[in-house]
Protein backbone atom coordinates (compact mmCIF):
# COMPACT_ATOMS: atom_id res chain seq x y z
CA UNK A 1 0.00 0.00 0.00
CA UNK A 2 2.75 2.69 1.37
CA UNK A 3 4.90 1.30 -2.17
CA UNK A 4 1.40 2.92 -4.58
CA UNK A 5 1.25 5.76 -2.42
CA UNK A 6 4.71 6.89 -3.18
CA UNK A 7 4.47 6.05 -6.75
CA UNK A 8 1.86 8.38 -7.24
CA UNK A 9 3.40 10.85 -5.25
CA UNK A 10 6.21 10.81 -7.73
CA UNK A 11 4.18 10.69 -10.36
CA UNK A 12 2.00 13.59 -9.40
CA UNK A 13 5.84 15.79 -9.33
CA UNK A 14 6.92 14.18 -12.44
CA UNK A 15 3.82 16.01 -13.92
CA UNK A 16 3.97 19.32 -12.53
CA UNK A 17 7.37 19.64 -12.66
CA UNK A 18 6.76 19.26 -16.21
CA UNK A 19 3.59 21.93 -16.14
CA UNK A 20 6.24 24.42 -14.51
CA UNK A 21 8.88 23.87 -17.10
CA UNK A 22 6.56 24.25 -20.18
CA UNK A 23 4.97 27.22 -18.63
CA UNK A 24 9.03 28.71 -17.99
CA UNK A 25 9.57 27.67 -21.97
CA UNK A 26 6.54 29.18 -23.02
CA UNK A 27 7.21 32.60 -21.38
CA UNK A 28 10.66 32.94 -22.17
CA UNK A 29 10.47 35.00 -26.12
CA UNK A 30 10.03 38.81 -25.24
CA UNK A 31 7.32 40.15 -27.33
CA UNK A 32 9.33 43.35 -27.25
CA UNK A 33 12.68 42.41 -27.86
CA UNK A 34 14.66 44.99 -30.34
CA UNK A 35 15.02 44.71 -33.83
CA UNK A 36 18.69 45.55 -33.95
CA UNK A 37 18.51 45.16 -38.06
CA UNK A 38 17.48 48.16 -39.28
CA UNK A 39 17.37 49.25 -42.57
CA UNK A 40 19.30 52.11 -43.77
CA UNK A 41 20.67 54.18 -46.65
CA UNK A 42 23.40 57.10 -46.89
CA UNK A 43 20.66 59.60 -47.56
CA UNK A 44 22.96 62.78 -45.71
CA UNK A 45 26.21 64.22 -46.55
CA UNK A 46 26.12 65.69 -43.04
CA UNK A 47 29.28 65.43 -40.25
CA UNK A 48 29.16 65.92 -36.61
CA UNK A 49 31.04 64.90 -33.64
CA UNK A 50 30.27 61.74 -30.94
CA UNK A 51 30.27 62.86 -27.43
CA UNK A 52 32.80 61.34 -24.97
CA UNK A 53 31.36 58.14 -23.36
CA UNK A 54 28.90 57.74 -26.13
CA UNK A 55 28.38 54.36 -28.01
CA UNK A 56 27.86 53.49 -31.54
CA UNK A 57 25.14 50.58 -31.38
CA UNK A 58 24.53 47.26 -33.60
CA UNK A 59 20.55 48.64 -34.01
CA UNK A 60 18.98 51.77 -33.26
CA UNK A 61 18.08 51.15 -29.62
CA UNK A 62 20.09 50.59 -25.98
CA UNK A 63 19.39 47.57 -26.06
CA UNK A 64 21.57 46.42 -29.68
CA UNK A 65 24.80 45.14 -28.59
CA UNK A 66 27.21 47.88 -28.84
CA UNK A 67 30.48 48.00 -31.47
CA UNK A 68 32.63 51.29 -30.18
CA UNK A 69 32.72 53.82 -27.42
CA UNK A 70 33.94 56.97 -27.61
CA UNK A 71 36.73 57.36 -25.05
CA UNK A 72 38.49 60.47 -24.77
CA UNK A 73 37.29 64.20 -26.06
CA UNK A 74 34.69 64.05 -28.84
CA UNK A 75 35.13 62.65 -32.43
CA UNK A 76 34.03 63.26 -36.04
CA UNK A 77 31.16 61.12 -37.85
CA UNK A 78 30.07 61.15 -40.97
CA UNK A 79 25.97 61.05 -41.33
CA UNK A 80 23.69 58.68 -43.22
CA UNK A 81 20.02 58.51 -42.12
CA UNK A 82 18.24 59.10 -39.13
CA UNK A 83 14.81 56.82 -37.55
CA UNK A 84 12.70 56.64 -34.96
CA UNK A 85 12.74 54.05 -32.96
CA UNK A 86 9.65 52.00 -30.98
CA UNK A 87 10.22 53.99 -28.37
CA UNK A 88 9.97 57.66 -29.96
CA UNK A 89 13.87 58.03 -29.72
CA UNK A 90 16.40 59.31 -32.97
CA UNK A 91 19.03 57.42 -33.59
CA UNK A 92 21.28 58.48 -36.97
CA UNK A 93 23.06 55.77 -39.21
CA UNK A 94 26.63 57.05 -38.96
CA UNK A 95 30.62 56.08 -39.64
CA UNK A 96 33.27 56.73 -37.33
CA UNK A 97 35.99 59.11 -38.94
CA UNK A 98 38.66 57.80 -36.75
CA UNK A 99 37.90 54.24 -36.33
CA UNK A 100 35.82 53.44 -39.37
CA UNK A 101 32.76 51.51 -37.27
CA UNK A 102 29.63 51.50 -38.46
CA UNK A 103 26.37 51.33 -36.77
CA UNK A 104 23.59 54.12 -34.61
CA UNK A 105 24.34 56.76 -32.06
CA UNK A 106 21.07 58.19 -30.25
CA UNK A 107 20.74 61.75 -31.52
CA UNK A 108 21.52 62.99 -27.90
CA UNK A 109 24.60 61.49 -28.49
CA UNK A 110 25.77 64.40 -30.86
CA UNK A 111 27.49 67.04 -30.39
CA UNK A 112 26.11 69.61 -32.35
CA UNK A 113 22.27 70.36 -33.51
CA UNK A 114 21.04 68.14 -36.28
CA UNK A 115 18.86 69.63 -39.01
CA UNK A 116 16.61 66.46 -39.54
CA UNK A 117 13.78 66.65 -42.26
CA UNK A 118 12.60 63.62 -45.05
CA UNK A 119 15.36 63.45 -47.08
CA UNK A 120 17.51 62.15 -44.72
CA UNK A 121 15.34 60.21 -43.09
CA UNK A 122 15.77 56.32 -43.68
CA UNK A 123 14.01 54.49 -45.13
CA UNK A 124 12.45 51.03 -44.50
Amino acid sequence: MKHTSRVRRIQALAVSAALAGGLAVAAAPSALAADCSTAWQDRSSGNNSLNQGAPIKAGPHAECGTRYTQSGTSSGVELDCWTKNTAGNIWWHLRHMGTGTVGWAYEGNLYYSIVRNDSNRCLA
